[in-house]
């Protein structure tokens, strides 16, 4: 179940309006939409979900917040969270492949997600999801490096192209924003640190060792 995602629908919270946030967003070439504030009918289909993963996954795990002050009662989450975001993220994942989606949703007529998605698929067609590079300068690591004579070097690792090189002309010794995928260092993705600069991703491949 794998696609490219073309508008990310969220409210106004500060973590979703996070310039960051919205900079992933853009760079993987999809698009924001914020529902008005105070207003949770305009993303039913949203809270739905919040409200589903809180009576299923949620209570599996110590810490929650709770919707509100009432249900928390005395609960004081910060006195016993214990789940690092290393262990909830695979959690969430295998919450989400191996039970929900296969568990019969009455907002498909009784269907289960992975039916639905198998036949829409079909009758629709899907978009490819994002190539490693649009990945990698979306969520990928960032540091800011030089360009020198010979390329970006990042961990040791020397990187360069013709791009890169034209980059270096026309910004001399400015900083670049580097991006870099930690579990593949076989090339990495360079901008300009200035608005609106595109990224250089697909040929700005690790130089091999003299």
């Amino acid at each position: 179940m794998m696609c490219s995602v073309s508008t990310i629908a969220m409210d106004g919270g500060p973590e979703n309006i996070d310039v960051r946030v919205r900079a992933a967003i853009r760079d993987t070439k999809a698009q924001t939409a914020y529902g008005m504030a105070g207003a949770p009918d305009e993303r039913g289909f949203l809270e739905r979900a919040f409200r589903t993963f809180d009576i299923q996954f949620a209570p599996l795990f110590q810490g929650r917040t709770f919707s509100n002050v009432v249900d928390k009662g005395d609960y004081k989450p910060e006195d016993v969270a214990e789940v690092l975001i290393e262990v909830l993220q695979p959690a969430l994942l295998r919450y989400l492949v191996d039970f929900y989606h296969n568990a019969p949703h009455s907002g498909l007529a009784g269907q289960t997600p992975i039916d639905a998605w198998i036949e829409g698929t079909r009758t629709y067609g899907v978009l490819p999801p994002p190539s490693p590079s649009r990945l990698r300068a979306a969520f990928g690591l960032t540091v800011k490096r030089r360009i020198q004579n010979r390329g970006i070097v990042v961990a040791g690792l020397e990187y360069a192209n013709e791009e890169l090189a034209a980059l270096r002309r026309q910004i001399g010794q400015s900083d670049v924003l580097v991006k870099i995928d930690t579990d593949d260092l076989g090339a990495i993705s360079v901008r300009a640190d200035r608005r609106g600069s595109s990224w250089i991703s697909d040929a700005v491949e690790r130089r091999a060792s003299s």
